[in-house]
């Protein structure tokens, strides 16, 4: 992961202001909710890679143990809603736990933190190492959009796609900034590379987006781009379950989940089994 402790705390700040699509929606939850019960109606122990609140509240909800594993003690402190001794700073390539330690476990987003392919193998591998036999594996992807691969330059068409809507709100925006620019996963996309286009290709976008009537914190969030190093890497579905399912493998997909919100396409929900 890429991203500094700036750039956390300033997560944090926002935290509470994200809008869909980056933050899991009431149907996501509702469909890790039903696996949940099917597969442990007893309770189960979980753990949280990262400290997404909505799903802390899900387990506690249900009776379940529920942990978190986060890079930044900034998030834990300030986001985590559950007790703090059971969320945990640390590497999620490194788990501090011991083999089939969780009955699920869930990350939300995080995926494309992780370089490809690399990064994600190596967690994915960590994940099958803590998992009991059996145990669940949910993943939300942010995967590439669908509109960005119809269009020959769709980077010229964000304007448009602004004021008429299909681009809402700044959630989606960076997620379809994200797999628009992004040439390859292997590459990625680094945030900076995005300020540098978009100064090109849209040099008055503070006026656009106040004109819009998008919050001031929104905008800055895009200003900070200029100085973030961090990188994302999108992968599609297909390639997300070549690593879970054959290289390094260890899982097989239940089933894949999509909301009815806007750009729910790219946020696909996989549910996954533990092989063993």
């Amino acid at each position: 992961m890429t991203h500094s402790n700036d750039s956390w705390a300033k997560m944090a700040d926002t935290w509470q202001f994200i809008p869909p699509p980056l933050r899991p929606q009431p149907d996501d939850v509702v469909a890790v909710a039903a696996h949940l019960k099917q597969y442990f109606p007893s309770g189960a122990r979980g753990l949280i890679l990262g400290v997404t609140p909505e799903y802390c509240h899900l387990a506690t909800k249900l009776k379940h143990d529920v942990y978190a594993l986060d890079i930044s003690n900034t998030m834990i402190n300030r986001i985590w809603p559950g007790p703090k001794n059971c969320a945990t700073q640390g590497n999620w390539m490194q788990m501090p736990f011991g083999a089939q330690n969780f009955d699920w476990l869930i990350l939300d987003g995080g995926f494309a933190l992780l370089p490809h392919p690399v990064g994600q193998a190596a967690v994915i591998k960590e994940v099958f190492r803590i998992l009991k036999p059996g145990g669940l594996f949910f993943i939300r992807l942010f995967t590439p959009p669908i509109l960005a691969e119809r269009q020959a330059n769709p980077i010229d068409n964000i304007e448009t796609l602004l004021r008429d809507g299909t681009i809402a709100n700044v959630s989606q925006l960076k997620l379809w900034l994200w797999g628009t620019l992004q040439i390859d996963a292997t590459c990625g996309i680094g945030l900076m590379d995005i300020a540098r286009t978009l100064a090109q290709v849209v040099p008055k976008l503070d006026e656009l987006l106040r004109e819009l009537g998008w919050p001031q914190r929104d905008i800055d969030g895009l200003n900070a781009y200029n100085t973030n190093p961090a990188r994302y890497y999108l992968t599609d579905e297909k390639q997300t379950l070549e690593l879970l399912q054959n290289d390094p493998g260890g899982f097989n997909l239940l089933t894949a989940h999509r909301g009815q919100y806007a750009f729910a396409e790219c946020c696909a929900l996989l549910v996954l089994l533990r092989n063993g």
